[in-house]
């Protein structure tokens, strides 16, 4: 009986909030997400713009959300207060979403100047025009939020973190296609407080996928574009929370183009998700999402200027070639990595919360590309078969007419590979280890092969949350993963080959009297490889890491504090799966486990001025395990790490000023970076020692500092402009050292070679960006934005070894040739107008959206958003022309047309 009483208690003690959200007109906003300051409890309006949101405790105030926009907040008590009113919003379109975006207006009089009163926090979502507009308008050039790479930002699924553990990249492919499921409700900037885990100096983005949280719906849509794709047909059924407490959602798409954008490219993805997900009367939660999307991809790869001008576009594509009358790309990406997670989340009480997500990935990424051996190189824009390398110039001149007027001549000559395989008959003798086996047939010199590393992913993100006071909350977790990445080669195409021999083209060359040096696999010498099957290398890499961490969050009237730290315990090792005939002791079997103990500090205040001006100022310190690639000196063929491993450190700090008023929003950040002790390693063929070579790059220390600036103002009910700029300094502050290694022996050819690249900057980012939108919600439900964006100091990637002693080596330090070898190569500033329309239409209970968009309106093709040097250098006559830089470059005039029915 006293545990009925119990749990009558318990289950009665639950709080319910329903209403429905009408705009200025009277008409419902649906997919408006509804939820406490924690988005712990929460729901989503349905297409009548009615919501329940049932909580186990009274919540201090209640948020209004879409689009991953924070539109306002409502006090719990106001909310009480107006419970029998509909909520009315103020509404403008948007045509990046083709869907209502809402403001809820203050209250009237003095409540927003009042220092008498308590103060609400500035959540973390609040609505940022800077972000948004660098989501949306700097993303075409490249632009990366502070500079930073992705691996500094977090991104976070149903509370657990997607980030590979071995790149450390966010692999949006992963779910591309799922836009309806997967869109980002919030986005922590920098080092703002985070209550599921410690976070990332890049921010951390939170996509809740949950089938609780998908409005309900039956939704379809057509988009037709040229840009990756041509099509795109997306299916979303979505049931809302039942009775029951149930709640599932299906959501599915296919994306495809026979011929993309850049010549020889195509597209084939499809993407699935499915979710279900039951809220108990407890106020427990269990949930399980799977997605995925199988995706192949020709992929297009940049080119020397040269090439491109021959061609007469800048979207030459070197990857492809004519086979009976078709184009084939030799390049082709085919990834599918499904992925599934299981959540449960526990409440105790109103004061105690433990939320717990477990993920499963697994699955493929394999990346097609040329290979040979004992021929000539077969890509066609290889440096000797361009007119630059003929010293006769009637000869250059010949090879120039050919090229610009016969595309072919351009393209790969897929028909003369298959005749030169055709024709290469040989016999192995002693094939496959086995005395006396000599196999005959056409042994290929070309084929396709395919680099795989396929993954396997364990990770458990389990939180803890507990309300020491009214003013104070104690969160606590543990993120653990468990990471498994084979990584191995297959013979994808013989082009009409019967078979290679497992040997390594580079060894012969540098082995001529060693036979077992050019076996890649000593246990089966002279190994025949058929179709499909593995040759070349093959290994695993494998890590496990736990991090513990806590948070503080004190609430106050006129400061919000926070205090967060870490700890974190990571094992790295590789696993050889063959013994590799250069490297007979040292390939095969398991590496010394690399073990980094790393930690980190963050801590943060907001003085709330009052409910419209914040002041804010957040800094923390923090060091991490390098990845994986950073490693190994050549993880293809042993176990031999680089030396002086060490942890990254960071040093990071931020302040800044937000205002939130009716008419005008803006947000004034600074923020300042100092990385520490990063590593690089790069392979590439060494003119000089004519040979691959590691060249592994430590000691790099990088500064990044710059202003944010976000304005969101309201001329009238119908138009509002936006603007935002990054005026940022990304550069390299210290020296490095470079140590060399030949790839086929363990001869060190450099050791701690001085690199003087201190004072070059950070590459292919604008570190200068600015946008003005002029956005129109008129009457009608039609929507209009039109955008323009600037970019400047836009720098290529640099070749390190040509900012050494030996690459300059004889020359005066005053000559135009030492200053040419020397200096790195600013872009252009360029600048971009974009377009769209859309119109929004309610017959009964169906929703029509059409969007259409347009970028680049003014068809640049010459904007180079970046690009690289090639890390081959003439080191005999110091001419930076003979390996000239590769640029990318944005696209032109590109549209897309979206045609959205929901009922």
């Amino acid at each position: 009986m006293l545990l009925s009483l119990f749990t009558c208690q318990y289950l009665f003690s639950q709080v319910a909030y329903q209403q429905i959200i009408l705009d200025q007109n009277g008409r419902p906003i649906s997919n408006v997400l509804v939820q406490d300051p924690d988005g712990v409890c929460k729901t989503r309006t349905d297409t009548d713009g009615k919501f329940e949101l049932n909580c186990y405790r009274e919540v201090s105030s209640l948020q209004f959300i879409l689009a991953g926009e924070l539109l306002g907040e409502m006090s719990g008590e106001e909310f009480r207060a107006k419970q029998n009113l509909p909520i009315r919003l103020k509404a403008n379109e948007t045509a990046q979403q083709g869907q209502n975006i809402a403001v809820i207006a203050l209250p009237s009089g003095n409540e927003g100047d009042d220092d008498d009163y308590e103060v609400s926090s500035l959540l973390a979502a609040s609505r940022d025009v800077f972000n948004s507009i660098a989501g949306f308008n700097f993303s075409s050039a490249g632009f990366d939020l502070r500079g930073y790479e992705s691996e500094y930002q977090s991104v976070y699924i149903n509370n657990v973190p997607v980030n590979d553990p071995e790149s450390g990249n966010s692999i949006y492919s992963t779910w591309g296609g799922l836009n309806e499921v997967m869109r980002t409700d919030r986005f922590l900037n920098g080092l703002s407080a985070f209550s599921n885990g410690f976070g990332n100096i890049g921010g951390t983005a939170i996509i809740d996928a949950s089938a609780a949280t998908q409005r309900k719906q039956k939704k379809v849509s057509y988009m037709f574009s040229n840009r990756s794709f041509q099509h795109r047909l997306m299916a979303t059924v979505s049931t809302g929370t039942m009775k029951n407490g149930w709640a599932f959602s299906a959501s599915g798409s296919h994306r495809w183009a026979n011929e993309a954008y850049v010549p020889g490219t195509f597209l084939d993805s499809w993407a699935y998700y499915l979710g279900a997900e039951k809220k108990f009367r407890n106020g427990d939660q269990f949930s399980v999402t799977v997605f995925g999307s199988p995706t192949r991809r020709g992929k297009a790869a940049p080119s020397v200027q040269e090439m491109n001008d021959l061609a007469g576009t800048n979207y030459y594509n070197p990857n492809w070639g004519y086979q009976n009358g078709e184009k084939r790309n030799a390049r082709v990406a085919n990834t599918h990595l499904p992925t599934a997670i299981v959540g449960y989340n526990k409440k105790f009480n109103a004061k105690a919360q433990w939320n717990n997500s477990l993920l499963f990935q697994t699955g493929r990424e394999g990346n097609s590309a040329l290979d040979w051996f004992d021929a000539p190189d077969p890509r066609p824009d290889y440096y000797r078969r361009l007119p630059s390398y003929a010293e006769n110039p009637d000869v250059a001149a010949q090879i120039a007419a050919l090229l610009k007027s016969d595309e072919k001549a351009r393209q790969i000559n897929w028909q003369e590979l298959y005749n030169i395989n055709d024709a290469s008959y040989g016999t192995v003798e002693n094939a496959n280890g086995i005395s006396g086996n000599n196999v005959s047939g056409k042994i290929s010199k070309y084929l396709i092969s395919e680099r795989r590393t396929d993954q396997t992913v364990l990770s458990l993100n389990s939180t803890f949350s507990y309300e020491l006071s009214s003013v104070a909350k104690l969160s606590a977790g543990v993120l653990a993963r468990s990471f498994k990445g084979k990584n191995f080669q297959t013979a994808l195409d013989l082009l009409g080959g019967d078979f290679i021999v497992d040997n390594d083209k580079y060894a012969e060359r540098d082995f001529p009297n060693d036979s077992l040096a050019l076996q890649n696999d000593l246990d089966v010498l002279n190994k025949i490889v058929k179709e499909g099957e593995q040759y070349g290398y093959n290994y695993n890499t494998h890590i496990r890491s736990a991090q513990p961490w806590a948070q503080l969050d004190i609430t106050l009237r006129k400061f919000d504090i926070f205090a967060a730290a870490n700890v974190g315990f990571t094992n790295i090792w590789r696993e050889g799966l063959v013994r590799n005939g250069r490297f007979p002791d040292n390939s095969k079997g398991n590496s010394e486990k690399q073990k980094f103990t790393t930690y980190g500090i963050k801590a943060g205040t907001t003085y709330k001025l009052n409910g419209r001006n914040y002041l804010y100022a957040n800094a923390g310190y923090m060091t991490q395990a390098p990845l994986v690639r950073d490693i190994f000196q050549s993880p293809r063929t042993r176990n031999t790490t680089i030396p002086n491993l060490t942890t990254e450190k960071t040093l990071s700090a931020e302040a800044g000023y937000i205002l939130r008023a009716p008419v005008l929003k803006a947000r004034v950040s600074a923020y300042y970076t100092q990385f520490r002790d990063l590593a690089r390693t790069t392979s590439f063929y060494h003119d000089e020692l004519r040979t691959f070579v590691n060249f592994n790059l430590n000691g790099i220390g990088r500064t990044h500092i710059g202003t944010e600036i976000g304005l969101d103002y309201k001329i009238s009910p119908s138009f509002s402009v936006q603007a935002a700029a990054n005026l940022g300094d990304y550069y390299y502050d210290t020296r490095a050292y470079a140590d060399i290694s030949q790839d086929n022996n363990n001869t060190l050819v450099a050791d701690d070679r001085l690199v003087y690249q201190k004072d070059f900057f950070v590459a292919n980012t604008p570190q200068t960006a600015a946008g003005l939108n002029l956005r129109y919600a008129g009457p009608r439900s039609w929507f209009a934005t039109l955008s323009a964006s600037y970019f400047d100091k836009m720098y290529i990637d640099f070749n390190s070894d040509r900012r050494t002693n030996i690459a300059v080596s004889g020359l005066d330090d005053a000559s135009e040739t030492y200053l040419k070898i020397i200096e790195q190569e600013r872009l252009d500033p360029a600048y971009t107008i974009d377009a769209s329309i859309g119109k929004n239409w309610r017959v009964k209970k169906t929703f029509i959206t059409l969007n259409i968009s347009v970028n680049n309106l003014l068809n640049n093709t010459s904007f180079k958003t970046g690009g690289f040097e090639q890390l081959r250098f003439d080191y005999a006559d110091k001419d930076i022309n003979k390996f000239p830089p590769k640029y990318f470059y944005l696209y032109g005039l590109t549209y897309g047309v979206n045609l959205g029915v929901s009922f």
